[in-house]
Parts: structure tokens; C-alpha cells; sequence
């Protein structure tokens, strides 16, 4: 650690990827006699797989900042954004209690406008045939598992991307992007 002249901590020198950010935040947590669910990690890669898993499994919070699968799989909450003050809203969500309303008052003061905010829950899969080429009993299967979506009331807004995987290899793959809303 390098220490302010008043006896804070200022920055970590050195943190060995993986485990060794554990250690350290461990460290950090006896330090500043801090409880263990008092933390919050943010992270962006697979170095920082180990200490969200460590802080998750003790009640901490964690923020992924990237796309990077492994790592929003295991944080919970996710910010992407161009402007680094973002990791701020899902800690005054969930910390501190703040609604939407009061978040977007909060960040107005200080002169920022938030101006996109959607929270999304998509999945996003590749299908391709199994063995023989895209067929009309298959399509006719899609429609009838959106239809059964729309009998139960939820709004149907998947959409079927063919696309060829490959160059040459004449497969197509269809990129299915579902998201249903109540």
C-alpha cells in the first residue's frame, strides 16, 4: 500500500491477478476494520473473477463494467457506459436505497444528465440445424412457440437473423435475440 501523510490509504502498489486480489482485499477489509459485507468490487475481466466470487459468497456487492461473459455472470449488477461516475447507480440503487427519480436528481446537481438508462435482460443464442437444412415444419414450430407466447399474454419480440458461419461453409445459423415483456 502507499499511504497519504495522514495515514490513509491512497493506492495499492501491486496486486497479483487473481487469487492475490483476494489477499489484498482481504488485507484492505482487516486494515480499515471493515465488515465483509460492507464491500464493493468492480471488475472488467478474468482476473476479477476470484475476488467477485470471494465478496459475493460474503454478502459484498459486486459491478461488472465490461461484456466479458464470465465476468457479468458472476456480478451482481452490470454498468456499461462511456463515463466511469455509471458504477455509482446501481450502489445508489441497491446500497443506498435511492429510486430513479432521485438518481437522476443526484447526478443533475453535479451537472450530468443521465441521458439513456435501460436495464435489460436478454439472452442471446446462436441455433443452427442440426443435420439437415432449415426446413418448413421447423419454422412452423417458431411460430407456434411464439404463438403459445402470445396466448399467455406476454409480448412476443424475438426476431430470426439467418446468417452464414464461416466462409464457404455454406451453414447457416440463425442468431435468436428474445425478450418478452408482461
Amino acid at each position: 500500500f502507499r499511504f497519504t501523510a495522514s495515514g490513509e490509504i491512497e493506492t495499492i502498489d501491486r496486486a497479483t491477478a487473481g487469487y492475490g486480489k483476494v489477499a489484498v482485499l482481504d488485507e484492505l477489509q482487516t486494515t480499515l476494520q471493515i465488515g465483509p459485507d460492507q464491500i464493493i468490487y468492480v471488475g472488467d475481466g478474468s482476473s476479477d473473477i476470484h475476488v467477485m466470487l470471494h465478496v459475493n459468497v460474503r454478502d459484498g456487492f459486486t459491478i461488472a463494467v465490461s461484456e466479458t461473459k464470465d465476468v457479468t455472470q458472476i456480478a451482481k449488477r452490470t454498468v456499461l457506459s462511456a463515463n466511469s461516475l455509471a458504477i455509482l447507480v446501481p450502489i445508489l440503487e441497491k446500497i443506498v436505497g435511492w429510486e430513479r427519480p432521485r438518481i437522476r436528481e443526484f447526478f443533475e446537481s453535479y451537472g450530468f444528465l443521465i441521458q439513456g438508462w435501460d436495464k435489460v435482460r436478454t439472452d442471446w443464442l446462436t441455433l443452427r440445424p442440426a443435420k439437415r437444412e432449415w426446413s418448413a415444419g421447423r419454422r412452423r414450430r417458431l411460430t407456434t412457440v411464439s404463438q403459445v407466447f402470445r396466448n399467455r399474454g406476454l409480448r412476443d419480440s424475438s426476431s430470426a437473423m439467418p446468417q452464414t458461419s464461416g466462409p464457404g461453409r455454406g451453414m447457416q445459423t440463425f442468431r435468436l435475440a428474445i425478450s418478452f415483456q408482461h
